[in-house]
Parts: structure tokens; C-alpha cells; sequence
């Protein structure tokens, strides 16, 4: 929390400190066509994740989110699909975690929220245009397991496949 919590720390290399971040956790999954322009960044809250997944997150309509992550993209002259992965600090200042040039493994609710930046981002490859003016609808996601019971003689075929 401040740098005197630090002071009494080894300084050889077997710490990494970073500043804290104790606010919200966001994920802005932008798209920009083969041009480098921006056709949409769509901002969603982390708000529960396990082991580094989103469990449940929501769309969020945050301005500041979406002019960063789009500063973001631009400066690294992205082209295609990105997740920009961002925290608040104590302030409430979006602060940048990492910029991952993937789909990631909630695209789903992007997609769900109207903009199926996968499908945009193979047609504006094979030359059809992603269209201006794409918005997303505010759409929650909540991931849940589900146990499937077999029968004992079965089990091993279940475990292989």
C-alpha cells in the first residue's frame, strides 16, 4: 500500500512489486479492421473470475474504458481482434494491465451483446467491410458447471475421449 511497506523487503529480485490496484476489473475486447481503424471496443466487468477466467462479468457502457482501450489499440497499430485488460486505481484512473492479440475466452459475451467480433474480423479479412456504427446491448454472463453421472462401465470411454 506504500512504499515503507516495502522498505524492510529483500532486494534481490525475489519480490515484484507493483502498484496496488483495489478498484474494478475490466476486459475490453476491440476490433479494428485491416486498416488499423477501430470498429468497436466493447468493455465488460470482471466480476468474478477463477484461476484467470471470467465466471461472471457484464457488459458495461464506460467512455473512459472504450478511449482507452482504443488509444491503446492504436498505438500498437492492432489490426483484427484484441482483449485490453484494464484495473481501476484507488482513484478510479483506468490503469493498463496487458494487451492480450487473441480472442479471448469470453468473447462470448461480446458476442452475445450483439457485435460477433469473430465472425467481422474473418469477413473483413476475405474483403467484407465491418460496418460503422456497431453498438452492443448491456448482456450479463454467469458460467456454471454441470455434472453428468454415468454408469461405472462407461466411466473409462468418458475419461478418455
Amino acid at each position: 500500500n506504500s512504499e515503507d511497506d516495502a522498505a524492510g523487503l529483500p532486494r534481490d529480485g525475489s519480490f515484484l512489486i507493483q502498484e496496488y490496484l483495489p478498484g474494478a476489473e475490466y476486459s475490453v475486447d476491440v476490433l479494428a479492421r485491416q486498416d488499423g481503424t477501430i470498429a468497436a471496443a466493447v468493455p465488460r466487468e470482471r466480476v468474478r473470475t477463477d484461476s484467470g477466467i471470467a465466471v461472471a462479468a457484464h457488459t458495461v457502457r464506460d467512455p473512459e474504458l472504450i478511449e482507452y482501450a482504443m488509444r491503446a489499440a492504436t498505438a500498437i497499430r492492432l489490426v483484427g481482434v484484441a482483449n485490453i485488460q484494464f484495473k481501476r486505481r484507488a482513484d478510479g484512473v483506468p490503469a493498463l494491465l496487458e494487451i492480450n492479440p487473441r480472442f479471448p475466452g469470453t468473447m462470448s459475451l461480446t458476442v452475445a451483446a450483439g457485435i460477433n467480433m469473430p465472425r467481422l474480423a474473418l469477413g473483413d479479412l476475405i474483403g467484407r467491410p465491418i460496418p460503422d456504427g456497431l453498438t452492443f446491448t448491456d448482456t450479463a454472463l454467469v458460467r456454471t458447471w454441470q455434472d453428468h453421472s454415468v454408469a461405472p462401465d462407461a466411466f473409462g470411454s468418458v475419461v478418455a475421449a
